[in-house]
């Protein structure tokens, strides 16, 4: 009896302190919307909005935006968010997944895309060929 009731005990306590020490998933503080500074005087600021898992991001350049779905994949470093477009401007986007790295400071998330179609995960922030932008909540 008194083996039992210890083993349980041991349990309880080793998923107790695994449970305090887990950190929270990225999502729930992504979730809102997040602006940018715009990129010129008339300029609209880019935007970000997160719901759930899924999101929709506008350009400066009202032609260009993008709806999707999007997973994160947190246990990389730098972290990444993939996601696979929906709907967009480019009706040749939709179906196609596009890779980003980002990193979410306090109240700014900094986010590093490739063009959807675009198999590769962005080498580092201010990569080549990549869309750079921090995003203010």
């Amino acid at each position: 009896m008194k083996t039992p009731l210890t083993a349980t005990l041991c349990a309880v306590a080793f998923l107790a302190f695994g449970c305090a020490t887990h950190k929270p998933s990225d999502t729930s503080a992504l979730q809102g919307t997040w602006t940018a500074p715009a990129a010129g005087a008339g300029d609209a600021s880019p935007s970000l909005l997160i719901h759930g898992s899924s999101f929709e991001f506008r350009e400066s350049d009202p032609h260009q935006w993008f709806k999707g779905t999007f997973t994160l994949r947190e246990d990389v470093d730098p972290k990444q968010f993939v996601s696979v477009i929906t709907n967009c401007a480019n009706p040749g986007f939709v179906g196609l997944t596009a890779f980003a790295i980002y990193r979410l400071d306090d109240r700014a998330l900094l986010m590093t895309g490739n063009a959807p179609g675009n198999p590769s995960v962005p080498a580092a922030f201010g990569a080549p060929d990549s869309l750079t932008i921090e995003f203010k909540k």
